[in-house]
């Protein structure tokens, strides 16, 4: 996906934007978190809303996505 192309060629301390539609960042987000397309519709996304996804390596060398912000809307006050 262009998530893992993103976080594999880059450096982990890179920030990036995405700015899209609700369904593709619903869609990035189950990725992700390694979630079944399924549960697409298990968590909230408001129009304009913000979320940051954090990509570490862990001791062992695997990598690990955190949602660190999941609709964000407090911008929009």
């Amino acid at each position: 996906s262009v998530v893992e192309h993103l976080r594999d060629s880059n450096d982990l301390s890179a920030n990036f934007v995405l700015v899209t539609h609700e369904l593709t960042l619903r869609t990035v987000i189950c990725r992700a978190l390694s979630m079944s397309l399924q549960d697409i519709r298990r968590f909230r996304l408001d129009p304009a809303s913000l979320s940051t996804l954090e990509f570490r390596r862990a001791p062992n060398g695997d990598m690990r996505t955190t949602v660190t912000t999941l609709n964000e809307v407090c911008h929009l006050d």
